[in-house]
């Protein structure tokens, strides 16, 4: 059961990485680089291309924290019984973990938004009618999703720091 544990830590905190990664490099290096003067002709093209590209590869990140996270809670003797019985969320622990579990559920819906609608038509909008107001408020939208999600993202880990190392009292 300690071995089961350990994978499941491991394959965590890797697909935490990948995903909160992916979202940096995203933030941090491809936009900004899209903006310089040199590179706004393929600007639309490397946004959505990139975000092709990363976009598999979040989801089976966010579906290998959940499966990784499950394995975990039952082996710290959990089951699903203690889900819908309320046990899972009593105490110090239960009461993070569903601020966890919640925050996560948000990053699932925001995701699903920002992949599959706001970004693919920010990309869209962007190839098409760049100085349009209305590409550029999907473009936001969709910069504002990626950065709360994110933000989320962030909390999520400092959540999970909580349950495994204890609270700041």
């Amino acid at each position: 059961m300690r071995t089961i544990y350990l994978i499941s830590v491991y394959i965590h905190l890797l697909a935490m990485m990948v995903w909160l990664g992916g979202m940096a490099f995203m933030a941090m290096i491809v936009i900004p680089v899209t903006r310089k003067k040199m590179f706004r002709s393929m600007s639309a093209g490397l946004i959505r291309t990139t975000g092709e590209r990363f976009r598999p590869v979040a989801w089976v990140c966010l579906s290998l924290l959940l499966v990784s996270g499950i394995f975990m809670l039952g082996s710290r003797g959990f089951s699903w019984a203690d889900l819908w019985t309320g046990r899972l969320f009593q105490g110090t622990f239960g009461l993070i973990f569903a601020h966890k579990l919640v925050f996560f559920g948000v990053i699932l819906f925001i995701s699903g938004i920002h992949d599959f609608y706001l970004g693919p038509k920010a990309a869209r909008l962007l190839s098409g009618s760049a100085d349009q107001p209305v590409t550029g408020r999907f473009r936001k939208l969709s910069s504002w999703a990626g950065r709360i999600n994110m933000l989320l993202g962030l909390i999520v880990v400092m959540l999970g720091v909580m349950l495994v190392r204890g609270t700041f009292g």
